[in-house]
Protein backbone atom coordinates (compact mmCIF):
# COMPACT_ATOMS: atom_id res chain seq x y z
CA UNK A 1 0.00 0.00 0.00
CA UNK A 2 1.47 3.59 -0.94
CA UNK A 3 1.98 5.86 1.83
CA UNK A 4 -0.11 9.10 0.62
CA UNK A 5 1.43 12.46 0.06
CA UNK A 6 0.19 16.17 0.60
CA UNK A 7 0.21 16.47 -3.14
CA UNK A 8 -2.09 13.42 -3.32
CA UNK A 9 -4.11 15.29 -0.95
CA UNK A 10 -3.15 18.38 -2.56
CA UNK A 11 -4.47 16.65 -6.08
CA UNK A 12 -7.39 15.55 -5.00
CA UNK A 13 -9.04 18.49 -3.39
CA UNK A 14 -8.25 20.40 -7.21
CA UNK A 15 -10.19 17.57 -8.63
CA UNK A 16 -12.80 18.03 -7.17
CA UNK A 17 -13.13 21.50 -5.98
CA UNK A 18 -16.73 23.13 -6.82
CA UNK A 19 -19.70 25.42 -6.39
CA UNK A 20 -19.34 24.04 -2.54
CA UNK A 21 -15.36 23.00 -1.59
CA UNK A 22 -12.61 25.20 -1.79
CA UNK A 23 -14.85 27.79 -4.44
CA UNK A 24 -12.21 30.22 -5.49
CA UNK A 25 -9.19 29.18 -3.93
CA UNK A 26 -5.82 29.44 -5.33
CA UNK A 27 -3.58 27.10 -5.39
CA UNK A 28 -1.54 28.40 -2.45
CA UNK A 29 -5.25 28.83 -0.87
CA UNK A 30 -5.66 25.01 -1.23
CA UNK A 31 -2.74 23.93 0.52
CA UNK A 32 -2.79 26.49 3.46
CA UNK A 33 -6.00 25.12 4.13
CA UNK A 34 -5.25 21.27 3.84
CA UNK A 35 -1.50 21.89 6.09
CA UNK A 36 -3.79 23.96 8.48
CA UNK A 37 -6.24 21.49 9.05
CA UNK A 38 -3.67 18.73 9.54
CA UNK A 39 -1.64 21.23 11.53
CA UNK A 40 -4.66 21.19 14.09
CA UNK A 41 -5.67 17.48 14.07
CA UNK A 42 -9.16 18.20 12.71
CA UNK A 43 -8.11 17.10 8.89
CA UNK A 44 -10.08 13.90 8.16
CA UNK A 45 -9.47 11.78 4.59
CA UNK A 46 -11.14 7.95 3.91
CA UNK A 47 -9.55 6.02 1.03
CA UNK A 48 -10.47 2.83 -0.53
CA UNK A 49 -8.85 -0.61 -0.56
CA UNK A 50 -6.34 0.58 -3.07
CA UNK A 51 -5.56 3.83 -0.86
CA UNK A 52 -7.18 5.80 -3.03
CA UNK A 53 -8.71 9.28 -1.39
CA UNK A 54 -12.26 9.22 -1.44
CA UNK A 55 -12.98 11.96 0.71
CA UNK A 56 -11.68 14.66 3.14
CA UNK A 57 -12.98 16.80 5.15
CA UNK A 58 -11.51 20.17 6.96
CA UNK A 59 -12.42 21.87 9.97
CA UNK A 60 -11.54 24.18 13.00
CA UNK A 61 -12.12 23.35 16.23
CA UNK A 62 -12.95 25.48 18.91
CA UNK A 63 -12.48 23.76 21.90
CA UNK A 64 -13.73 26.43 24.53
CA UNK A 65 -17.05 25.79 23.01
CA UNK A 66 -16.93 22.31 22.19
CA UNK A 67 -17.64 22.87 18.84
CA UNK A 68 -16.20 21.76 15.10
CA UNK A 69 -16.73 23.83 12.35
CA UNK A 70 -16.42 21.82 9.17
CA UNK A 71 -14.51 24.40 6.64
CA UNK A 72 -14.50 21.98 3.06
CA UNK A 73 -16.22 18.88 2.72
CA UNK A 74 -15.31 16.72 0.18
CA UNK A 75 -17.15 13.47 1.54
CA UNK A 76 -17.93 12.22 -1.88
CA UNK A 77 -21.07 9.69 -0.44
CA UNK A 78 -22.61 8.99 2.91
CA UNK A 79 -20.68 6.33 3.27
CA UNK A 80 -17.46 9.08 3.69
CA UNK A 81 -19.79 11.21 5.66
CA UNK A 82 -20.37 8.48 8.00
CA UNK A 83 -16.84 8.26 8.56
CA UNK A 84 -16.02 11.30 9.21
CA UNK A 85 -18.71 11.46 11.80
CA UNK A 86 -17.41 8.10 13.59
CA UNK A 87 -13.81 9.89 13.84
CA UNK A 88 -15.45 12.78 15.50
CA UNK A 89 -17.19 10.58 17.76
CA UNK A 90 -14.16 9.19 18.81
CA UNK A 91 -11.86 11.95 18.50
CA UNK A 92 -14.22 14.65 20.14
CA UNK A 93 -16.99 13.15 22.34
CA UNK A 94 -19.76 15.84 23.33
CA UNK A 95 -18.51 17.94 20.85
CA UNK A 96 -21.06 20.11 17.90
CA UNK A 97 -20.40 19.27 14.76
CA UNK A 98 -21.04 22.46 12.93
CA UNK A 99 -21.32 23.17 8.75
CA UNK A 100 -23.36 25.29 6.12
CA UNK A 101 -25.38 23.74 3.58
CA UNK A 102 -27.18 25.38 1.13
CA UNK A 103 -25.99 28.11 2.83
CA UNK A 104 -27.86 27.71 5.90
CA UNK A 105 -26.12 26.70 9.27
CA UNK A 106 -26.32 23.45 10.46
CA UNK A 107 -25.57 21.53 13.59
CA UNK A 108 -25.15 18.43 15.53
CA UNK A 109 -23.73 16.41 18.62
CA UNK A 110 -21.44 14.16 17.43
CA UNK A 111 -23.30 11.25 19.15
CA UNK A 112 -26.54 12.30 16.90
CA UNK A 113 -25.31 12.75 13.81
CA UNK A 114 -23.15 9.11 13.53
CA UNK A 115 -26.45 7.59 14.66
CA UNK A 116 -28.52 9.64 12.13
CA UNK A 117 -25.73 8.43 9.14
CA UNK A 118 -25.71 4.91 10.08
CA UNK A 119 -29.63 4.10 9.65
Amino acid sequence: MKQLTVKDLYDFAQSHKGKTAFCGYDDHRVLTEIAESVNAGSFYYTTDNDNNICGMLLATIDHASKDIHVNENLAMNIKTLHEYAKRARIDYPGYTLRWRKHGKPKKYNTDKIYEKLAK
